[in-house]
């Protein structure tokens, strides 16, 4: 079992939870917003010490699909350095048609709004090749494998 040392940023802050003992991630909550041009930014209001060879990875919850938003990074990575507030960023993503009609779903103060957890690293090297191995797939590019 890995322990994580995780600093509350305040007394009122929501500690990750998971639901069940055997889930993947730990569910985080919102605790700040701070709405921008360009982003939506929610403090979590956590920060962690990672232990030396591992990771964290952050991603939406499935709840996401509710909302209007998208996370701006897609997976957010915090290497085991990092020692700072965990925050998630998100763009508004409203459908076409949803535009003049309604205001987009946003996430709330409270709320859970993503989740994350530790993945070990492998230590790799990049050693630079003249040729590489024939593959099946070889080039195909994007959609090669079928639909």
């Amino acid at each position: 079992m890995i322990t994580l040392p995780l600093l509350p940023l305040s007394p009122s802050t929501i500690l990750p939870t998971k639901a069940h003992p055997s889930d993947a991630c730990f569910d985080v909550f919102a605790h700040s917003k701070t709405i921008t041009d360009t982003y939506i930014e929610y403090g979590l209001w956590f920060a962690t010490e990672i232990p030396h060879g591992r990771c964290a990875l952050i991603y939406p919850r499935s709840s996401l699909s509710k909302t209007d938003l998208i996370l701006a990074n897609h997976v957010g990575v915090i290497d085991a350095g990092y020692r700072g507030e965990r925050k998630m960023r998100f763009r508004v993503h409203k459908p076409m048609h949803a535009w003049a009609d309604r205001e987009p779903v946003l996430y709330e103060i409270g709320d859970k709004i993503g989740q994350f957890m530790l993945v070990p690293l492998q230590e790799t090297t990049i050693l630079i090749q003249d040729t590489l191995a024939s593959s099946e797939r070889w080039t195909g590019w994007f959609g090669s494998t079928g639909t």
